[in-house]
């Protein structure tokens, strides 16, 4: 993740000063941290918003009661590094917060913080686009371990272990940029597990069997060498195939 700095330029044709946005690198350790934190519960988001703010090189820079809010705020602070964000608000959820962020704003990372953390919700959470999920209940140390994993590596999901994320022993994605031939079930399959829904629900979108749809699971785990849905579904978005198809 990167913070941003302006600097004056001369252009060569009309001879005046343009501002150009110059991008500077995340240094950890030295670059403050902006956060933006987005919840309906205010008593809630003003505690988390003054306890981040007690934390090392981490500073809140907007508070929003739903998405909508957060949207119009961000709009005037684009280089926000993080949006720690609830997934059940009025006027705009975060599951749709999430998606405009990611196509209006592709450089700030999402941290949800929710109290729902099971496979289909961690799907859902990846689908749309979040770098992370952290629980309302955690601590202290673990929300100041998110924030460092989530610009550092862009991704943190506690609970899911290290084998469920399928990662190397470096910390590193697994490439599968040689193998991307899909058919059109597989792409749309891999589209419906980024979701809540059930396998019994994708099987009826599908209009195919439950017995199928276990066939494509088991063929996409193998393909993919991973050993369950959460797996499947960074694996996917990492790889940038379904980004490549709706394009």
């Amino acid at each position: 993740m990167s913070g941003r700095v302006y600097a004056l330029c001369v252009s060569a044709d009309i001879g005046q000063l343009q501002p150009k946005t110059i991008t500077m690198p995340y240094i950890h350790g030295k670059s403050i941290i902006k956060i933006a934190v987005a919840d309906d519960h205010d008593m809630f988001r003003e505690l988390v918003s003054t306890h981040i703010d007690t934390i090392e090189n981490c500073k809140v820079v907007i508070q929003a009661a739903n998405g909508m809010e957060l949207l119009d705020k961000i709009e005037a602070k684009p280089n926000t590094d993080i949006v720690l964000l609830d997934i059940s608000m009025p006027v705009m959820n975060g599951y749709d917060t999430a998606k405009t962020l990611r196509k209006k704003f592709p450089e700030t990372r999402i941290l949800f913080c929710s109290i729902h953390y099971n496979e289909m919700a961690l799907c859902r959470m990846i689908g749309v686009g979040g770098n992370g999920c952290i629980h309302k209940g955690a601590s202290s140390g673990e929300l100041r371990k998110a924030f460092t994993e989530v610009m550092r590596n862009g991704q943190y999901f506690p609970f899911a272990s290290r084998k469920m994320l399928d990662f190397e022993e470096d910390g590193k994605r697994k490439n599968h940029e040689k193998d991307r031939d899909f058919s059109q079930i597989e792409l749309r399959f891999m589209q419906l597990i980024c979701t809540e829904k059930t396998y019994k629900q994708i099987a009826s979108d599908l209009e195919i069997t439950e017995r199928q749809v276990d066939y494509l699971r088991e063929g996409l785990f193998a393909r993919f060498d991973v050993h369950c849905r959460v797996g499947l579904a960074l694996q996917v978005h990492q790889s940038g195939i379904l980004a490549e198809e709706a394009a």
